[in-house]
């Protein structure tokens, strides 16, 4: 008899593990959105604009178990850090606006197993339609490019090139407004872009620029890290 119930006790046992080692949801690590890169040029105003649909795509860890992906598109937040310039909506279709410019960025972002995962960054470059005036500006590139800072507390300057619509360069020294998307990290003066760093991580440092002679904006960004 005791034989007996320990082999039942071992039958059950084995029966139990392989119920118990699944009850743990898959997890999500990370999500990757596409394109990464995208180039469009804007209609005139009042024109049909580009749309450009974004994908996103979860990645599961499962204790045991290979890791696994699933299609999050209509499931994340997506969000455009330049919405007058690209919007986008809740499947991933991002439009054009045709008011603006430049270049942006796209992430998604979902709840994962210890809070909000965000997603790699696509950037999105918006060019001027032809009928632009050739001494208009239609994009701004902010210098330095992917700038890294060792500490807090410390300055960190900016200054935005433009390129008119004949392939000319010029230092834009007024009329850009700066902004910093992560006041944490750093801070920026929105008239000379002069900033301060503030904290560990990156932020995103945003040039816009609005040409005199038909209103029309025009943005740059770069990204600043600091350690």
């Amino acid at each position: 008899m005791r034989g007996r119930f320990f082999l039942s006790v071992l039958l059950f046992a084995g029966i139990l593990l392989p119920l118990t080692s699944c009850s743990t949801d898959p997890s999500l690590t990370s999500i990757v959105i596409s394109p990464t890169t995208y180039t469009a040029v804007a209609s005139p105003p009042g024109d049909p604009q580009v749309t450009t649909n974004f994908t996103a795509t979860g990645y599961y860890t499962h204790p045991g178990h290979t890791a696994g992906t699933k299609d999050l598109t209509d499931s994340v937040t997506w969000y455009s850090y330049t919405p007058a310039m690209v919007t986008i909506n809740s499947d991933g279709v991002a439009t054009v606006t045709g008011a603006m410019y430049g270049s942006t960025q796209i992430t998604a972002s979902a709840q994962g197993f210890n809070g909000i995962i965000i997603s790699n960054t696509a950037t999105y470059n918006v060019s001027a339609p032809n009928s632009s005036t050739n001494s208009d500006i239609v994009s701004i590139a902010v210098q330095p490019a992917s700038p890294s800072v060792a500490a807090a507390n410390l300055p960190v300057g900016f200054s935005a090139i433009g390129t008119t619509g004949t392939g000319h360069q010029v230092a834009l020294a007024s009329g850009v407004v700066w902004t910093s998307s992560n006041l944490g990290v750093a801070t920026i003066n929105a008239n000379t872009g002069a900033g301060t760093t503030q904290g560990a991580g990156t932020s995103t440092i945003t040039a816009t620029y609005t040409n005199p002679n038909d209103g029309m904006m025009v943005t740059g960004f770069t990204i600043l890290t600091v350690q």
